[in-house]
């Protein structure tokens, strides 16, 4: 599920970023058709206003060759496109057959012009004249058509760059929903993941975390000493008879919170199960383990000072064993750490029974 919701979220920003690209192709490519546009607009212009300028001035009798020139380059260039003007050809049908009737126009103008020159007659150039206003009238019509084209130009690239950037803001929106959602169960895979490893009445490691420390050390062998210490809490049973199973849960969870805390410092500490806790320490040695111990001790003693009674009191006995994963795996070292807390525990039992016999012997009257 992870990794859909994250193969989601990468297409999503790729489409984001694809949209992004495109909008940023179609902004230049916009940007540079509009300025032919408004190219081919401007020229159209230059022509109605220079075909003005040549009239009049053939009307006074002076002759511009040059600007006859210029106006043949101008005007096949907008027909054809490209030329010494590098103009572009409006794809516009309207336009276009304007710009054909320009050129014939133009030509008869210019054969006009010629017949004024070359006769100097008024009546010559009264239809010079006539024939000048004629073009001018379908050159004002010819930019109408150019400047029209050149708005819907504008108006098509402003809702594709609108269209673009509208989709690319939903598509980053939806990123940002979809990370989310993918956050959110990253959380909840891990909260699912720290109860599966957690023991819920201690807050420590739960037996599965023991096993994977096991097997991990198993697996990777570390250099170093490994510090194993088993514990088992002594009289819970009848914490439990008397006080019942809750009784002895908060007296196992106040225990598991004071191996969690010193144990945080020297490596692994988990509940193995019940009433018995796993310490591992890789890269440990006996004085290691047994300053861990002496801190155990030192807390267990702090915090039975304020027990009510001694039912309630913390009770344990531990088993410590340090050795080399070179001679022994990890399994044999937590063997032999229960068997020696065991003897501790056989031993603390021997010792409790000793001092009961000694204590109703006291308690005895005098034979």
């Amino acid at each position: 599920m992870k990794g859909f919701f994250r193969r989601k979220e990468s297409a999503i920003i790729f489409a984001a970023f694809l949209i992004f690209g495109v909008s940023g192709m179609l902004s230049i490519t916009s940007i540079r058709k509009l300025h032919g546009n408004a190219r081919v607009v401007n020229y159209v212009g230059i022509v109605r206003g220079g075909t003005q300028m040549l009239v009049k001035r053939e009307l006074m009798g002076v002759q511009d060759d040059d600007l006859v020139n210029r106006l043949d380059e101008i005007v096949n260039d907008l027909l054809e496109g490209g030329g010494v003007n590098s103009l572009a050809v409006l794809d516009d049908d309207d336009y276009m057959k304007n710009m054909e009737r320009v050129r014939e126009s133009w030509i008869e103008l210019k054969a006009e012009i010629e017949r004024a020159r070359a006769s100097g007659d008024s009546e010559d150039s009264k239809m010079l004249f006539r024939q000048s206003e004629d073009y001018f009238d379908l050159v004002n019509e010819t930019v109408f058509f150019a400047e029209t084209y050149s708005e819907r130009s504008v108006t098509k690239s402003m809702r594709w760059l609108i269209g673009t950037d509208v989709a690319f803001v939903l598509l980053i929106l939806l990123s940002l929903a979809w990370h989310s959602r993918s956050v959110a169960l990253k959380r909840r895979a891990d909260a699912l993941g720290r109860i599966a490893y957690l023991d819920s009445l201690t807050q420590m490691p739960n037996r599965t975390s023991c096993e994977r420390e096991i097997a991990d050390i198993s697996m990777s062998c570390p250099d170093g000493n490994i510090a194993v210490i088993m514990f088992d809490m002594n009289n819970l049973k009848l914490v439990n008879d008397v006080m019942g199973h809750q009784g002895g849960d908060k007296i196992i969870a106040e225990f598991g919170r004071i191996l969690n805390e010193e144990g945080k410092n020297f490596g692994f500490v988990g509940r193995y199960g019940g009433d018995e806790f796993l310490a591992i320490f890789r890269d440990s040695d006996d004085v290691a383990a047994g300053l861990f111990l002496a801190l155990i001790d030192e807390r267990v003693d702090t915090r039975n000072l304020v027990a009510e009674s001694d039912i309630e009191k913390i009770y344990f006995a531990a088993g410590c064993f340090v050795g080399d994963l070179a001679n022994m795996d990890v399994t044999e070292m937590i063997n032999e750490a229960d068997r020696r807390m065991y003897e501790k525990k056989r031993f603390m039992k021997e010792g409790s029974a000793v001092r009961s016999a000694a204590d109703r012997a006291s308690r005895a009257p005098n034979q």
